[in-house]
């Protein structure tokens, strides 16, 4: 009779076991596609918060061309001629416009050697071609000086290329950065050497 007992207590435990180990398992199962479901979810939030970011600083920087009050921080120059491309700083290398002041600042490699240029702008133009990329065209001019300024604003965010190119002193190059409104940013402008 105490075998019985004991067989009962031992059939009743491997049943017990037996359950939690496929409840174990269900579980462990279960749980990496609930942590991969969860990830999936992070990184679909990240990722439209960041879409949602750009279109914002895309219509910012829309409306900057438009008021005319932008500066374009520099990220990097490329010299068209010699094939050769430099970081910059976008503290120090702007193309800044205030109404119809404006100020191109471009830093050589040679941290001595600072460009400023500031003179009047004018000849605004601003067009937007089916792809949804935003040109926007200027002349500044100071004396007989003179630089043509191309601004080529990418669709959806606030990365833009500029191509510079002037009648008599500067050379022909293209700089790559991001454009903002002219109130929400602060950079530091150099002396006029010209």
């Amino acid at each position: 009779m105490k075998s019985t007992v004991t067989d009962k207590s031992l059939s009743h435990e491997k049943n017990h076991f037996i359950i939690s180990c496929s409840i174990l398992a269900l579980f462990l199962s279960i749980s990496p596609s609930l942590a991969q479901k969860n990830r999936s979810d992070r990184r679909d939030s990240i990722k439209a918060t960041r879409v949602l970011e750009d279109k914002l600083r895309h219509e910012q920087a829309i409306d900057a061309l438009n008021k005319k009050a932008f500066v374009l921080k520099v990220d990097r120059r490329i010299y068209e001629k010699r094939s050769k491309t430099w970081g910059c700083d976008p503290n120090t290398n702007f193309v800044l416009l205030n109404g119809n002041e404006a100020i191109v600042q471009i830093n050589d490699p040679k941290p001595q050697n600072c460009d400023t240029f500031k003179g009047n702008a004018s000849d605004f133009k601003t067009v937007t071609n089916k792809k949804g990329e935003t040109t926007f065209e200027m002349k500044l001019k100071k004396g007989s000086f003179i630089i043509f300024v191309k601004i080529t604003l990418n669709k959806n965010d606030n990365y833009c290329y500029a191509r510079l190119s002037g009648r008599t002193y500067y050379p022909r190059f293209t700089i790559t950065g991001r454009l903002y409104p002219l109130e929400d940013v602060g950079v530091f402008i150099g002396i006029d050497n010209r």
